[in-house]
């Protein structure tokens, strides 16, 4: 094959587990006795979003929210009495202060007149009596309607309080029926039927099969020549196992794991609505095609020897060549300096690598 100049598009290679994008481990709300199941919630199969799934005895809870509404009617009652005595207590006040008014003024007549000396002493005494009277007869109501407010205040707040507990038993009620938060298949169903189950024990495992990522780590320098192109046009991703693929794309690249020197390159699939599904679990092999690299001089892995060492063939005899080599680039490596353009290396393996032995040279036509 001919050493060549040229720009290298690069396979990266990676191998990885499928997984779900979206997972839900779904939990009982409220604790009961399972008394049904859906037929359809065992491991690998379906379910619909909002399908009920799992169903609790709900005798409690109905008990409960019946309590709750007598609870709440009661407290309307109460304050639909109160709100109905507050007019005419209003009205009693309104009329006691007039009436107030009233002895006030002719109090102020009887003690002008007292004054002439028209009226006799007791008559000027007995309507101020009769204004005390009216002022504590005034203060009296007054006091009865700031009273009556405080309760009217009360009763609307438990009316509040009891339309919260009615609120409060109809969700725990809603509750006993655990539905599919969205469409996907079972994982796993570990609850059984009449069995007690506590609030936030796991009844089931949902994964959501419309989109799955593989995460599959690649050597650091490949991971290198996708980074790029993840802020420009999309990496396309062919994801296969076995003889089955699915198309996807490069979704991200997390950070590098100081242990293997290797970054996970995260490949995202869109599920096909009218084929099989790239299921989670799955080992799957991931090939994603970086963008083209103008790179230099390059060669195949195979035909660097010893590290430093290219054998190349020179009038079909065979010359060993030292190189400095560079990155690597997928199954290329980069010939930095000691090897020109268009020099024929050996690829096939030699019983006898000897200077100067005679080759039977067949040229490859293999690019990047």
């Amino acid at each position: 094959m001919a050493a060549a100049a040229r720009p290298v598009a690069v396979e990266v290679v990676g191998f990885g587990r499928a997984q779900a994008v979206r997972t839900a481990r779904v939990p009982a709300r409220v604790g009961g006795l399972v008394v049904e199941l859906h037929p359809a919630l065992e491991r690998g199969r379906a379910l619909a979003a909002g399908e009920a799934a799992v169903r609790l005895d709900p005798e409690d809870a109905e008990n409960d929210e019946a309590l709750a509404a007598a609870r709440l009617d009661a407290a309307r009652a109460e304050a639909a009495r109160l709100e109905a005595s507050a007019a005419p207590l209003e009205a009693r006040v309104a009329i006691a202060a007039r009436l107030l008014e009233l002895e006030r003024q002719e109090t102020e007549r009887l003690a002008a007149l007292q004054a002439q000396g028209l009226v006799r002493e007791r008559e000027p005494d007995a309507a101020r009596l009769a204004l005390l009277r009216q002022e504590d007869g005034l203060e009296a109501l007054r006091a009865q309607r700031d009273q009556l407010a405080a309760q009217r205040d009360a009763a609307a707040a438990a009316v509040r309080e009891a339309a919260a507990s009615l609120a409060r038993a109809r969700l725990a009620l809603a509750r006993t029926t655990v539905r599919a938060p969205f469409a996907g298949v079972v994982a796993a169903a570990p609850v059984q039927a009449q069995e007690h189950v506590a609030a936030g024990q796991v009844l089931f495992e949902l994964h959501d099969l419309a989109r799955v990522e593989v995460p599959a780590p690649v050597p650091l320098e490949e991971a290198a020549l996708l980074a790029p192109a993840l802020a420009g046009r999309p990496v396309p991703a062919r994801v296969t196992v076995g003889d089955a693929a699915w198309e996807g794309t490069l979704a991200r690249l997390e950070p590098v794991d100081p242990a293997t020197q290797t970054v996970r390159a995260v490949v995202v699939v869109d599920n096909p609505s009218d084929g099989p599904p790239l299921p989670p679990g799955a080992f799957c092999r991931v090939a994603l095609l970086a963008p083209p690299v103008e790179a230099g001089v390059v060669i195949p892995l195979e035909a660097l020897q010893e590290r430093d060492r290219v054998f190349v063939a020179d009038d079909e005899r065979l010359r060993i060549v030292e190189v400095r080599p560079g990155r690597r680039l997928g199954r290329w490596r980069v010939v930095e300096a000691g090897l020109a353009p268009g020099a024929l290396v050996v690829v096939s393996p030699l019983e006898r690598a000897i200077a100067g032995t005679a080759l039977s040279v067949v040229v490859e036509e293999d690019g990047p």
